[in-house]
């Protein structure tokens, strides 16, 4: 008698929480990547309208930092659970659905201007902590050598 064991695909593999971070990375990137869709009417002033764009893209650029910064460290899915529940009130969520994860939002006062900056809390809380548990009190130090002080004082501090 002759079975056939079905192929397991390869795309689907138990998730490792202690070590593989990677779809966690993914969907945040591909969250930081969404449009803002910021709306004129919503701003008195032409002035406020592009004062508000560019807060938005600095938090992106903050977020592609923090980003790159990630392979430099031993942060693990976990860490980065952590961080999502307690970072920036809790407002961002992961949850892991069909193999992927998706981030969802709870909306604070205006969408554009906050969903980002979620995300560099999440990060920075994750990198934080774990730099903390590497140098002690000497991670404030390192965090601020890495980034700069105002980058430091904006999300470790």
């Amino acid at each position: 008698m002759n079975t056939v064991t079905p192929a397991v695909p390869t795309s689907l593999h138990a998730f490792d929480p202690e070590s593989d971070r990677e779809p966690i990375v993914r969907a945040l990137k591909t969250f930081v990547a969404r449009r803002a869709n910021l709306q004129r009417i919503n701003y008195g002033s032409n002035s406020a309208h592009w004062k508000a764009g560019r807060l938005i893209a600095r938090d992106k650029r903050d977020a592609e930092r923090l980003f790159d910064y990630l392979p430099r460290t031993g942060i693990t899915a976990n860490d980065l659970l952590k961080a999502s529940r307690t970072a920036y009130s809790g407002r961002l969520s992961l949850h892991h659905e069909g193999g992927e994860f998706k981030v969802e939002y709870t909306i604070g006062q205006h969408f554009p201007t906050e969903y980002r900056r979620a995300v560099c809390a999440v990060l920075a809380s994750a990198i934080h902590d774990y730099e903390r548990k590497r140098f002690g009190a000497k991670s404030s130090q390192v965090l601020k050598d890495e980034f700069g002080a105002h980058f430091y004082n904006r999300w470790f501090a």
